[in-house]
């Protein structure tokens, strides 16, 4: 019987390079996962978290200019007495509107409470003019053609979009609405402006601090919203939600540049100033258009659903501008 065949031993070379590159493989594996992970580290610590803190500053720029902050205003809010002062009447006699403007008497107007989760503010306001309506494409395009003012971006080689010279001027700034109330200042001689957000309120809820212009109760036929459609209508196309002193279109439709600037008015980050908006549009929920509907929104902001109506001081009969007469309630 023959012997089993001798396994053959590997070349004592062979096993010295295996023994000599086994080391080695392992130190450059331990090598490579030490590079991996501290080049990771270095990325992270640097590149993402810079990109990560301008991606975060520029969603809360953005929030800022488009996110309703308040929610419709209970219709049994509580009212703040007012320690001891009698309630005051602002009438203008012989008062006379602009063409096109409504007369908005006098009186007090309570601000925040409710569901606002701002606190209440009793305010007087005299009396004063304010725009039957949101201003138009065709008003804004009379001041573009005399100023060689920017159109807005949505318009087309400086025309609005046809049929829609009857909807109110949207994709405007701030400075935009201010500089066509200066426009229509000189223009007019009268002394225009954006109206506060004191103003805004007596017009849209008049003495009786109504939720809604048209008064207690949502009317899907006032306003358009959210769940009809949601597409801006012309200035004039809600009758039934005119307000107490006939301006139309104070809740829904589109919102509207006040002249007051937000609480700390200026964004800590960019150095623009932060204004009021009021009244809600037509593409929110009805559940925050509404007559006390507020946002706060970046002076440089472009909105499709912003726009603006103008206010004025009032003139007597005479055409001299007419000072307000506060009479106490007994």
């Amino acid at each position: 019987m023959s012997a089993p065949p001798r396994t053959q031993a590997p070349p004592r070379l062979y096993t010295s390079i295996r023994g000599r590159l086994l080391p080695i493989f392992i130190a450059g594996l331990f090598c490579y996962v030490v590079a991996s992970v501290a080049g990771y580290s270095l990325w992270y610590f640097t590149y993402y978290r810079a990109q990560r803190a301008s991606l975060e500053k520029r969603v809360t720029t953005e929030k800022a200019a488009v996110i309703p902050l308040v929610s419709p205003v209970e219709v049994n809010a509580p009212v703040p007495e007012p320690a001891g002062v009698p309630v005051a009447i602002v009438t203008t006699p012989n008062a006379v509107a602009p063409p096109g403007m409504v007369i908005v008497p006098g009186g007090e107007v309570v601000l925040g409470g409710g569901e606002t989760k701002l606190p209440l503010r009793r305010m007087m306001v005299e009396s004063f003019a304010i725009a039957e309506t949101e201003t138009t494409n065709e008003q804004y395009a009379e001041f573009i053609k005399e100023t060689n003012h920017q159109t807005p971006e949505r318009w087309i080689n400086g025309t609005f979009p046809a049929g829609t010279a009857d909807h109110p001027v949207t994709g405007v700034t701030w400075q935009d609405a201010a500089d066509y109330c200066e426009w229509l200042s000189k223009k007019t001689g009268a002394q225009v402006r954006l109206p506060t957000e004191a103003e805004w309120e007596l017009a849209a809820r008049g003495r009786d601090n109504l939720p809604y212009p048209w008064g207690n109760e949502w009317k899907d036929d006032a306003a358009p919203s959210s769940e009809t459609g949601g597409e801006v209508h012309a200035v004039r196309d809600y009758p039934q939600g005119r307000s107490p002193v006939g301006a139309f279109g104070m809740a829904g439709n589109v919102w509207e540049w006040t002249g007051d600037a937000a609480p700390g008015d200026e964004d800590s980050s960019s150095g623009v100033k932060v204004m009021l908006a009021k009244g809600g549009a037509a593409n929110e929920p009805k559940a925050i258009i509404n007559a006390t509907s507020r946002q706060r929104v970046l002076a440089t902001t472009k909105y499709p659903t912003l726009g603006f109506r103008y206010a004025t001081t009032l003139r007597s009969a005479s055409g001299n501008n007419q000072e307000a007469v506060v009479k106490e309630s007994p």
